[in-house]
């Protein structure tokens, strides 16, 4: 698994100077050259992957930027003031798009990145969780309830009322989604615009704070993090307590975790960022446990393997963290953002697997033109 190793290689990192206060979300697109954060001093900046110049910052909102979920069209953001507004991105977003940010930074001007759309009928508290699937938004917030939203007509369409405060969703797949919510995590079936609770919930063993959930696409595995610093794995193919595992524990909170297949980042407060293959993490313990997990060396499973990043010399807190297309980033209580661009790591496993091939091909070639049996007369 080439992806794997090559989070495991040599990595070109970057650190993103513009936000004045703590980067609170932020939103990865590789694809498009583009990062998405969101902070304290209530604005919500572009930044250009690459060079990791500031394309372009938002009008400041009326509270902190506490959440943000973007995809080719539309960039949604959530924030303290209780709202949520909308941008179209791409062709959508017209002479406004981000071709134009480019070509503006490229030339030395500021570009605004305009938030057209605030939300109407939405939450009565801080918005602190959402996302986006290609039929709809989900919003989560301090008021104990999600709302189902319709990207075609941006009007709310369903909502959920819950015990506690949301501090994250995850929708792995179209018609699931994962609801970080106190000291559990609630799963939804989300088909046909409503939200119908799918199994019972998720609920750490140290009953600490969830404070965040991610999923895998396929619906076999949740992952959520806690306040206490431990990182849950949690086999929905298993009655809901039988299939948890704990995957990381840290002796700071968790407060972020992204997932791009196989790999797990979490980021926690003592300023480290973590990468996990998750993947064979949860096969491994699913064959601890009499499942058929994937087999290593020997008939074993293979070990899991954790990378640590460190993103700031200081140790201050980490407060998000992302992934996409062989990128990581991290958000951290200064303003600072970090990236760590595995690309060229990966490029290298590729070329070495290529390489051994090709020398794994010309031996067998050559025992090939050997005639039987002439070592033998020699």
């Amino acid at each position: 698994m080439q992806e794997a190793k090559g989070w495991r290689g040599r990595a070109r990192q970057d650190k993103l100077f513009g936000h004045v206060a703590g980067v609170r979300c932020m939103s990865l697109h590789p694809a498009s050259n583009l990062l998405f954060t969101g902070s304290l001093d209530r604005t919500v900046r572009a930044w250009d992957l690459l060079s990791g110049v500031q394309l372009a910052v938002s009008r400041p909102h009326n509270g902190t930027v506490r959440c943000l979920a973007a995809d080719d069209s539309l960039l949604v953001s959530g924030s303290s003031d209780h709202h949520i507004r909308a941008s179209p991105l791409g062709a959508a977003a017209g002479a406004a798009g981000e071709t134009d940010w480019h070509s503006r930074a490229a030339s030395g001007a500021k570009a605004c990145l305009a938030q057209r759309t605030v939300l109407p009928g939405g939450h009565s508290g801080p918005v602190t969780a959402l996302e986006l699937t290609p039929d709809a938004l989900f919003s989560g917030s301090w008021d104990y309830s999600v709302r189902v939203w319709s990207r075609s007509r941006l009007r709310c369409t369903a909502a959920v009322h819950v015990d506690d405060w949301v501090s994250s969703l995850a929708a792995p797949g179209r018609d699931t989604l994962y609801v970080g919510c106190g000291k559990e995590v609630l799963l939804f079936n989300a088909g046909k615009g409503g939200l119908q609770q799918a199994q019972a919930p998720l609920k750490p063993g140290d009953q600490a704070l969830v404070t965040a959930v991610r999923g895998s696409l396929d619906g076999r595995y949740a992952y959520f993090g806690t306040g206490e610093g431990t990182v849950v794995g949690a086999d929905l193919r298993c009655p809901a307590q039988q299939g948890q595992h704990v995957l990381l524990r840290d002796p700071s909170g968790v407060s972020g975790l992204s997932w791009e297949y196989p790999c797990l980042a979490a980021s926690f407060q003592r300023g480290q960022v973590a990468l996990l293959d998750a993947e064979v993490a949860m096969a491994y313990r699913w064959q601890g446990i009499g499942g058929k997990g994937s087999q290593g060396a020997g008939g074993k499973p293979p070990k899991p393997w954790v990378r640590w990043l460190a993103g700031s010399a200081g140790g201050e807190p980490a407060s998000c963290v992302a992934l996409g297309e062989m990128w990581a980033a991290a958000g951290f209580d200064s303003g600072t953002v970090a990236t760590w661009d595995f690309n060229r790591a990966l490029e290298e496993q590729r070329a070495a697997t290529t390489l051994r091939q090709r020398k794994q091909q010309r031996r067998i070639a050559k025992a090939a033109r050997v005639p039987q049996g002439s070592r033998h007369d020699k």
